[in-house]
């Protein structure tokens, strides 16, 4: 089966011949089909960690019983809904030319594909479109994510077709922060809330498209906060930037103020000098932290301290 992203603003009736060819397929026992079912219809999924596959077998997928709506929901949840409802209300919305959700949606496909013409246009005649924010009702924690077009730069916490970094992404955030977007605007991810900074340093498309040190400074030139902001969890950047790996992103951060004097930070860096002072008088949590950072990025003369 070739299960493709319909364009944004497709009629709601091209996902219901979607979700019947997927009713098909499994009948038939498309490889392809069982794959989609097995990772997104919540039925066989594990309760207790909602994005992972329960350990069954394509014969034991092809075998369950399924419906049509089954098949919706399975397909929904492929789109990131959190159900049928809400793909259909959705659709419904984006497919209408004239509707806020339209815009909205059109905004937010210029962005990830780097199309300044048509977001500057979109810009023009809709100056708000710069601080609204989605309303797509998600199968993630929370529901309503409500990313403004500068979250989606991130590539991160929204819809995982749209993770991803074009390579004018530098140029993009500048017309939106220009515009009027708020470089420190939270968004609801991840069960909590978070400015695009602290999304965008634990991102790998925008690393892997070399535009992540790029779209830190350019949030920084337009007064977003390198310290701690929003929840706790991954709302410290530098500190999540050395959690993902991003050595590169972390650098830019001290380079635009952010603080490195902790224990785990001196120890991802390879500052031993540091580390050893600030070592005597750490916690066993922030000590277990330092150990982990030092062995993930390589630093064998903190692991040995």
């Amino acid at each position: 089966m070739d299960l493709n992203i319909l364009p944004f603003d497709a009629a709601p009736g091209r996902y219901g011949k979607q979700a019947e060819d997927l009713l098909r397929a499994h009948g038939a026992g498309d490889p392809d089909a069982v794959r989609v079912i097995h990772h997104n219809h919540p039925r066989f999924l594990d309760p207790k960690i909602p994005w992972l596959p329960k350990d069954m077998t394509a014969s034991e997928i092809r075998s369950a019983p399924f419906d049509l709506a089954d098949a919706r929901l399975t397909l929904a949840r492929w789109y990131n809904f959190l159900d049928w409802h809400s793909l259909a209300a959705h659709a419904a919305e984006a497919s209408r030319a004239d509707s806020p959700v339209h815009r909205f949606e059109a905004a937010v496909e210029a962005v990830i594909h780097g199309d300044l013409e048509t977001l500057g246009a979109l810009l023009d005649r809709h100056p708000e479109l710069v601080r609204a924010r989605s309303l797509r009702v998600t199968r993630f924690d929370p529901p309503v994510h409500g990313a403004t077009l500068l979250h989606y730069l991130a590539a991160n916490g929204v819809e995982g077709y749209r993770q991803k970094s074009p390579p004018n992404a530098v140029e993009v955030a500048r017309r939106l922060l220009t515009a009027g977007a708020r470089a420190d605007a939270f968004a609801h991810m991840y069960g909590g809330e978070y400015a695009t900074l602290s999304l965008l340093v634990s991102s790998s498309p925008p690393a892997e498209a070399k535009v992540q040190v790029g779209l830190i400074d350019i949030l920084a030139d337009f007064g977003a906060a390198v310290e701690p902001l929003g929840s706790p969890q991954w709302g410290w950047p530098l500190m999540t930037a050395l959690a993902f790996g991003h050595l590169d992103a972390a650098r830019a951060l001290i380079r635009r103020g952010a603080s490195a004097n902790n224990l785990a930070a001196a120890a991802a860096l390879g500052n031993l000098p540091l580390a050893g002072q600030l070592l005597p008088a750490a916690s066993p949590e922030a000590r277990h932290q330092a150990m982990a950072l030092a062995a993930q990025h390589g630093q064998t003369e903190i692991v040995r301290l």
